[in-house]
């Protein structure tokens, strides 16, 4: 018995110290005209975050760049360019042809590294811009185009466990192991 108690007491241990990922920017925005563009500043006022990733989903006129075109998105971080993405040149993990040529969903996920985002996050402001170039347009073949973005990360100060929870944990660590002693 008293080994499912260690059992459950690890476990419990394991859990309450583990971190907690939380959204830090977010929007859906719909394209209704060529070139379109967003920018927006989000305040950074919760707890420190770490594992930092940018997801990116964007359906439109993404199509192949033939000499002349230019339909690629552009995505920023606070000024750094982060994409330069279409439908050919190889940037997003995911591209879907809705329909060839005019409309295009592309999708990736970008992991920050842990010197990006503290120079990101140093001023508490994190300036999220994305850009369509100039040849995107809005059609309405294939359905709604749209351009929709999540950053999100882990609670930092989660990943250290409190020394009351580590000092009671060793206490009833050693409860189990007097427990068992007098059993023996």
């Amino acid at each position: 018995m008293s080994k499912k108690l260690i059992a459950a007491a690890l476990i419990a241990a394991a859990s309450s110290t583990s971190a907690f990922a939380g959204v830090i920017a977010s929007n859906t925005t719909a394209i209704t005209t060529t070139g379109q563009g967003y920018s927006r500043a989000f305040n950074l006022s919760g707890p420190a975050q770490s594992d930092v990733i940018l997801s990116i989903t964007a359906k439109g006129d993404y199509g192949t760049n033939y000499a002349g075109f230019d339909e690629y998105l552009n995505f920023f971080l606070d000024n750094v360019q982060l994409t330069h993405w279409s439908s050919t040149n190889g940037g997003p993990t995911n591209v879907v042809t809705n329909v060839a040529d005019y409309d295009y969903t592309i999708t990736g996920t970008i992991a920050l590294t842990a010197a990006q985002w503290s120079q990101f996050a140093a001023d508490k402001v994190l300036n999220v811009r994305w850009q369509n170039t100039s040849m995107v347009d809005s059609y309405a073949v294939g359905g709604a185009d749209f351009v929709s973005f999540t950053v999100e990360g882990r609670n930092a100060a989660a990943d250290i466990p409190e020394p009351a929870s580590l000092a009671l944990f060793g206490l009833g660590l050693g409860a189990f192991g007097l427990v068992r002693r007098r059993k023996a």
